[in-house]
């Protein structure tokens, strides 16, 4: 049976006892029950107005008086008690959100200029936003914030493409503080309203056992054949990771399992936390969920979220069958076996044990897809049908503890996304204001002289260093903004661009010298951490392709007749695992140097649709297997 571990890493929360501990689970239960309240329209029914900035601002001020209590300032900081600083931070997150709670109705006939008070209360909530977001998501996104502040203050001193109009502190503040184009604007609308919704269910998932049925349902199907332990991690973290919103708590989730069996079963500890690491970013790819960012895309964009899932199924497809061709080939280079069928935990009773989790997720995917309610309400529905389902076992039935337990986890798991949004509010700001992101992205297309490929490595490169370390959504969105208009004016179509800067985005989990989600497989694994990294940019190498090649041809993106997507269907899984036995250096035996050009560059063109690049790459991969088997006779 497969053993379910917890990491032996150490929290980032601070552990408090007695009494201290009792008002951070309170303050957490009271977050959710108020957000849960607010979706359920219980303001409306029961003819209580709340003004949706009003419930951002409190949401925000619950969020951020969370954080003060639950994550230190530094590693060295006291994680048992409350440290004297951390009070005066409290207080102010409660009145500066305090004020725009109690005056949100007036606000919206606002001046355009912030008056004294307001003033230093938009600085606080700026300095108070800064520090809780360096606290969770480190330093980068700080940086990228205070840039855009600066910038709406004094773009008038920049050259180029960049020079615009400076505005004055107090006009700034009033768009950063007082609007909806800042700090409580419509982003935030969408994290406290459809993430919030995503993460609760995840998190009630995780809790009542679904989790570990996934893992264990995905070991009991292939744990037993060559390279089973990595093979079954990768099917665990697809469907945990696709709804759990997060690479790193995917790595968190399911490495603590996955990793030490494939260490058991042969694999290197570096190999092992790479595998990991881009299993679970992977989740992120794949639809339904796609870490929530299907559901802002489909916003951004004007079109259904079926439409995005749809676009979004096969890339996703081909980094798993990347990783699955790689993983394989590892096995087989280095002689390594499955787990022995009686450490695997039994496909019937693994079954019978929890199939009943697959009903929430079809009650998800039915009210998305099929009825098409909001994403928030068939989130909330799959939500109520997993607390039923958990009823009806002992084992897995919730006891007030438990609740309380899961609704505090729910708010842990949103301090990082609401922080992080909550300051890029300041970049949507400053590019409302001072008009940067037209401009911007017409200077991309200048600097690129108009030449796609030129654009779209500009685009990679910028997407990849302003997403460092960033979660899914916040990444996504700031993607989306600020670099995906400038690929679309080259006339590619929109949700390619989207899903173009959204894979590169998630390539910074994966690709040092960031890589969030491989230092976390790398903590579990014991192996060192940029070796790790290494490893798992090399294994995960397919994020950083196939978005070149959906731009170039929609064919990819489910756009064609239906001979054209199955023709691209099948050659482009021919296409990725040529590649991937080319980055491996083997197909049926051992590659020289020039065998696995050829297999790499054939690889390529057949993941590029089309009866010509087709022809090409069946050729010279077919051109490459009669070598190699030719090898094979003539040695034998």
């Amino acid at each position: 049976m497969v053993a379910h571990q917890q990491s032996s890493a150490p929290s980032r929360f601070r552990q408090y006892k007695g009494a201290l501990s009792k008002i951070v689970t309170a303050i957490g239960v009271v977050y959710v029950v108020y957000e849960i309240v607010y979706l359920l329209g219980f303001f409306t029914t029961e003819k209580i107005f709340l003004h949706p900035f009003a419930f951002r601002a409190l949401a925000l001020g619950l969020i951020l008086v969370f954080t003060f209590l639950v994550v230190p300032a530094t590693q060295n900081a006291p994680r048992d008690r409350l440290p004297w600083y951390e009070i005066p931070l409290i207080l102010a997150s409660l009145a500066v959100c305090g004020y725009i709670f109690f005056n949100a109705s007036t606000l919206m006939e606002h001046s355009p200029w912030a008056n004294p008070l307001e003033l230093i209360l938009g600085i606080i909530t700026i300095l108070l936003l800064l520090e809780a977001t360096r606290r969770v998501v480190g330093i980068a996104i700080v940086v990228i914030a205070g840039f855009f502040l600066f910038y709406a203050m004094y773009c008038n001193y920049f050259p180029g493409i960049l020079v615009g109009r400076g505005y004055p502190l107090s006009r700034v503040m009033a768009v950063m503080y007082l609007s909806q184009d800042g700090v409580f604007g419509l982003l935030l609308n969408i994290v406290l309203v459809v993430i919030f919704a995503f993460i609760l269910f995840a998190t009630l998932l995780r809790v009542t056992g679904g989790g570990s049925f996934f893992t264990d349902l995905a070991f009991s199907l292939i744990g037993g054949v060559r390279g089973g332990p990595a093979k079954g991690a990768i099917i665990a973290s697809t469907l945990f990771g696709s709804m759990s919103g997060s690479a790193v708590a995917n790595v968190a989730a399911t490495g603590s399992v996955t990793i030490p069996l494939m260490k058991q079963t042969g694999y290197e500890p570096h190999f092992a936390g790479a595998v990991e690491s881009v299993a679970s970013t992977g989740g992120q790819l794949m639809p339904p969920v796609m870490g929530a960012a299907a559901f802002i895309m489909a916003d951004f964009l004007g079109v259904s979220y079926v439409t995005v899932c749809i676009a979004g199924l096969l890339p996703a497809i081909l980094y798993y069958v990347g990783l699955f061709t790689m993983v394989h080939i590892e096995a087989v280079k280095t002689g390594l076996r499955g787990l022995p069928r009686q450490e695997l935990p039994s496909l019937k009773k693994t079954l019978r044990r929890g199939w009943l989790y697959f009903l929430p997720l079809g009650v998800l995917i039915y009210y998305l897809g099929v009825a098409g309610y909001s994403p928030q309400t068939s989130a909330l529905y799959a939500v109520a049908s997993l607390f039923l389902v958990s009823l009806i076992k002992k084992e897995t039935r919730l006891g007030l503890r438990q609740i309380v337990a899961t609704l505090e986890a729910t708010a842990r798991g949103m301090i990082d996304i609401v922080t992080v949004c909550a300051l890029i509010g300041i970049i949507m700001g400053s590019l409302s204001l001072t008009g940067l992101g037209l401009s911007l992205a017409g200077g991309l297309v200048n600097l690129s002289g108009g030449h796609l490929i030129t654009l779209l490595l500009l685009a990679a490169a910028g997407a990849y260093v302003l997403s460092m370390g960033l979660p899914t959504t916040p990444c996504y969105i700031m993607l989306a903004t600020l670099i995906a208009p400038a690929i679309v004016q080259l006339d590619v179509a929109p949700i390619a661009a989207h899903l173009f800067v959204f894979y590169f985005g998630m390539a910074s989990m994966i690709t040092p010298p960031v890589c969030p989600a491989a230092i976390v497989g790398a903590g579990l694994a014991g192996a060192p951490m940029m070796q790790t990294g290494f490893q798992a940019m090399r294994l995960g190498i397919l994020i950083l392709i196939i978005p070149f090649m959906f731009v170039y041809n929609n064919v990819l993106l489910m756009v064609g007749s239906p001979a054209a997507i199955a023709l691209a269907v099948i050659t482009s899984i021919i296409g990725v695992a040529g590649l991937g036995a080319a980055i491996e250096g083997y197909l049926l035996d051992r590659a020289n140097w020039l065998q696995r050009f050829l297999m790499a560059a054939g690889a390529i063109v057949l993941i590029y649709p089309g009866w010509l690049t087709d022809t090409i790459g069946t050729s010279m991969l077919a051109g490459v297997i009669l070598w190699q088997w030719a090898g094979r006779r003539h040695r034998i």
